[in-house]
């Protein structure tokens, strides 16, 4: 709720100014639910900043945020209306975060797509 307060102080247009999220997963889940909520809907942009967030930006649409002790029991389907990727990021991790993230992307090519599996 901090983000929607500060999207209402910052007087958002829904319709003219998508909030920008810039950060991890936990960081462009929250905005991404934030962002859905807000006045029914307001555009969001993701920048991942980290190898694991970087794949989910990419593809995914959902959001999701603990709540009550329990992992993502908030959360929308909403995707952004843009995900902007900048690889650099990956140069500020260390080499076992950027691991993950391409296990992540292993894991998306053998469930979706043999095309991305065999590359």
């Amino acid at each position: 709720l901090e983000v929607a307060k500060k999207m209402k102080q910052f007087n958002i247009d829904r319709r003219t100014e998508p909030v920008i999220a810039i950060g991890g997963g936990v960081c462009l889940d929250v905005v991404g639910l934030a962002s859905a909520l807000f006045r029914r809907r307001t555009p969001y942009i993701r920048v991942p900043t980290t190898a694991l967030s970087y794949v989910d930006a990419s593809v995914g649409a959902k959001n999701g945020c603990n709540f009550g002790g329990s992992k993502n029991r908030l959360g929308t389907y909403v995707p952004p209306c843009a995900a902007l990727l900048d690889c650099e990021f990956f140069a500020t991790q260390e080499s076992r975060d950027v691991a993950n993230g391409i296990a992540e992307m292993a894991k998306m090519a053998i469930m979706k797509s043999e095309e991305l599996f065999c590359l």
